[in-house]
C-alpha cells in the first residue's frame, strides 16, 4: 500500500504544474519598429500682418506669426528700398500714394510659404521744385599775352607724369585714350607744317630748355596753364577763331571731355 500511493502522488503533482505552466510560443519573437511621429509644432507655418493702410512717407510696421527660419519682405510695385526686419517685424516707408501688394516670404529647409497683403497709401505728392538751370559761364578771350599761333583751337594737358600710376583709372584712361587722339586729329588747329596737331601733352615740370624748340605761343600756353593749375591734371583749350579759352581741371571720366569737346568741334 506505501509503496503504491508515493509514485501515484508524485504523478498528480506533475499534472497539476502541467497545467499550470503558461504555454510556450514556439514561433520566434520578431521587434517592429515604430516611426517617430511628426509633431505639429515641426511643420512650417507663417503669416503676415500688415495695416490696411498709410500716409506717404510714413513707417509702416509687417509683422508675422510662425516659425520660419528665414523671413523676406517686399513689395508690388516697387517702393525703391528695403524691409528692415527687426525680429518678427519689418519696417519700411512708402514715398508716394497708391495701393500696393506686401509679398512675405517664409520658409525653412524643406518649404515655403508667400503671404500677400494690400495696404492703401494716401496722401499728396509734393511738387518737384523748379530745375535749376546754372548761368552759361562767362566767355574768356584767349590771353591776350599769348601769341596767337595758328587759326582754330589748341589745347594742353599738363600732369605730372611721374604720379601717373596714382590717377584714378579713368583719368589715366583720357591721357591714354586713342579717341581722344583721334578727335584732337580731327579738330584741332595744325602748325604751319600742315601736319603737326597743336595738342601737347607736357609735364608740369618742364623748363625752358625742354620747350627751346616750340613756337612762342605754344611756351605762353604752357605758362597759362601753370599759373592757372590747382591741380594736377589740368586742361587749357584756347581757341582763336571762337575767340575762347577754358582752363579747368581734367576730367574724371572720358564721357565728360567729350561733352567740353563738343563746343569746339569744327564739324
Amino acid at each position: 500500500m506505501k509503496t503504491f500511493f508515493v509514485p501515484c502522488f508524485v504523478a498528480l503533482f506533475g499534472i497539476l504544474q502541467l497545467e499550470k505552466a503558461p504555454p510556450t510560443d514556439t514561433q520566434p519573437k520578431t521587434e517592429t519598429k515604430t516611426e517617430n511621429p511628426v509633431l505639429e509644432t515641426d511643420k512650417l507655418s507663417f503669416k503676415i500682418k500688415a495695416p490696411p493702410s498709410s500716409e506717404a512717407g510714413h513707417l509702416v510696421r509687417i509683422s508675422y506669426e510662425g516659425n520660419p527660419k528665414l523671413a523676406k519682405f517686399d513689395c508690388s510695385p516697387s517702393i525703391g528700398t528695403d524691409f528692415l526686419t527687426i525680429g518678427k517685424e519689418a519696417v519700411s516707408s512708402f514715398p508716394l500714394p497708391g495701393q500696393y501688394t506686401i509679398i512675405g516670404a517664409g520658409s525653412d529647409e524643406d518649404e515655403l510659404i508667400l503671404e500677400t497683403q494690400v495696404i492703401t497709401v494716401s496722401g499728396s505728392i509734393s511738387p518737384l521744385p523748379p530745375p535749376v538751370i546754372p548761368d552759361p559761364p562767362p566767355v574768356i578771350p584767349p590771353d591776350p599775352n599769348i601769341p596767337p599761333g595758328p587759326k582754330g583751337l589748341k589745347v594742353l594737358f599738363l600732369e605730372e607724369l611721374n604720379d601717373r600710376s596714382k590717377l584714378p583709372q579713368s583719368q589715366l584712361a583720357i591721357l591714354q585714350s586713342t579717341r581722344v587722339r583721334d578727335w584732337l586729329i580731327k579738330h584741332a588747329a595744325k602748325s604751319e607744317d600742315g601736319k603737326t596737331v597743336e595738342a601737347r601733352f607736357w609735364d608740369d615740370d618742364y623748363t625752358s630748355e625742354h620747350l627751346r624748340f616750340e613756337k612762342p605761343h605754344w611756351k605762353g600756353i604752357y605758362e597759362k596753364a601753370k599759373i592757372d593749375a590747382k591741380s594736377l591734371p589740368w586742361l587749357l583749350l584756347q581757341d582763336s577763331i571762337k575767340n575762347t579759352q577754358e582752363s579747368v581741371p581734367l576730367p574724371k571720366i572720358e564721357s565728360e571731355i567729350f561733352e567740353l569737346f563738343k563746343k569746339y568741334e569744327t564739324n
